[in-house]
């Protein structure tokens, strides 16, 4: 029986410190069926650069916007399934192979994940977290990180994908509540901690629950 296909798609703005750990990550699974399409919205740093170094479809694009960026990858996928991932996370050895095992019986599905560095507040963070994630999903209220959501290439396109919007992966979760759905309850991904660093604890929680508009990050 063939493998299943799964499309991987990463969108890169200016993410030279990030996106070689991410790639590396994607070659080192123990899962081999997929393919890599970054899409990048012309950096002007070395992303491009480190990219070419692996086997990646690269696609461009002018209009700014993550959501708009992965609706693009999503758009010329071949994948069965597509893997939503940032620049700044990468995955564990397995994290494919979770990947297949959860879409097989489900529409989508998200995983737990670590935040990079390994710190006391970074661990305490990481369990509220996933266990917001784990009631969401028992409410009907899913939330799927945008950093770590796979689904099926069927699903996404009936949906139309991402709104290139604030909180887009949020605003897509409500749309997928009426599928079937899969926690993966182990850390399949280690993402950056880089906007809690950024802003710090009390500038995320206005980020997110006030001003609610997009703050590029600093690389």
């Amino acid at each position: 029986m063939k493998s299943k296909l799964i499309s991987i798609i990463i969108p890169t703005l200016n993410e030279e410190k990030y996106i070689q750990e991410c790639l590396k990550s994607i070659k080192n699974q123990d899962y081999s069926n997929f393919e890599v399409i970054v899409v990048d919205s012309y950096s002007d740093d070395k992303t491009l650069e480190i990219v070419k170094n692996f086997d990646v479809k690269i696609v461009r694009t002018k209009k700014k916007g993550i959501g708009h960026a992965r609706n693009v990858g999503a758009k010329i996928a071949k994948g069965e399934y597509l893997c939503f991932i940032d620049a700044d996370t990468s995955m564990k050895k397995n994290y494919l192979t979770l990947v297949l095992n959860s879409l097989k019986n489900h529409d989508v599905s998200t995983c737990f994940f670590e935040l990079k560095p390994r710190t006391f507040f970074n661990n305490f963070l990481e369990n509220t977290t996933s266990f917001a994630i784990l009631l969401r999903f028992y409410l009907k209220k899913p939330l799927y990180p945008g950093f770590c959501t796979n689904i099926k290439k069927s699903i996404f396109d009936k949906e139309k994908g991402f709104k290139n919007v604030f909180g887009e992966d949020e605003e897509f979760s409500t749309r997928l509540k009426k599928y079937k759905q899969k926690i993966i309850k182990r850390k399949g991904v280690i993402t950056s901690d880089r906007r809690l660093v950024q802003m710090g604890a009390f500038g995320i929680f206005k980020y997110y629950f006030f001003e609610k508009k997009y703050v590029p990050l600093k690389n």
